[in-house]
């Protein structure tokens, strides 16, 4: 959306909160057990860089919806970091998930 005078809206985001949430769910589930973000859609319009870095140490795994959103979730979270891509795999999208260094996996 295209921001205006005529929509005056401001949302202001607070990533040591989204953090507590995370450690709060983390406190009631077995430690052994993997916590993936999901951070699609630009981290739900939280905006995907600083929910990324504040949730790196907190969380085993990110998803996102394609492969793209994966690239910039990589660029911050750095390449050995894990994640789920929710969307389809084309022979389009494969080639470009082999350019970037990408495994695919499916079970």
């Amino acid at each position: 959306m295209k921001a205006s005078i005529h929509r005056p809206t401001r949302a202001y985001v607070d990533v040591e909160a989204i953090a507590y949430n995370v450690q709060q769910i983390q406190a009631h589930i077995p430690k052994e057990t993997l916590t993936f973000a999901v951070v699609k859609a630009n981290a739900y319009g939280h905006g995907v860089v600083p929910v990324v870095e504040r949730l790196l140490p907190l969380v085993d795994a990110f998803c996102v919806s394609n492969l793209d959103e994966a690239w910039e979730v990589r660029q911050v979270a750095g390449e050995k970091n894990r994640f789920l891509i929710f969307g389809s795999c084309t022979s389009r999208t494969r080639c470009n998930r082999h350019q970037r260094g990408y495994s695919l996996y499916s079970g």
